[in-house]
């Protein structure tokens, strides 16, 4: 799953914003994994977190929604292979 950075901001006093500075608000990451512990907490491919978790807050993060890209990529494929087609 795809989700964009909507919150980078340090959370005061808190031992683990150095994981935070890796953030960039607007970068679009992948999500590998989803805890439980001891909120919804996101583990990414691209930026790793010095919480024992391994992850951030999900609430720092909004999915993304690219289900239209397949469905366009279906339409050029076909669109492509009808123009290959020969008619006698």
């Amino acid at each position: 799953m795809k989700v964009v950075c909507i919150n980078a901001k340090p959370i005061s006093d808190n031992y683990y914003n150095d994981s935070l500075k890796n953030l960039k608000e607007g970068e679009i990451y992948t999500v590998i994994d989803r805890l439980n512990c001891p909120n919804d907490t996101i583990v990414l491919k691209e930026v790793k977190s010095t919480h024992p978790s391994g992850g951030f807050n999900a609430v720092r993060f909004r999915k993304i929604n690219d289900t239209w890209v397949e469905e366009l990529l279906a339409r050029i494929t076909e669109e492509v292979e009808a123009d290959k087609c020969v008619y006698t």
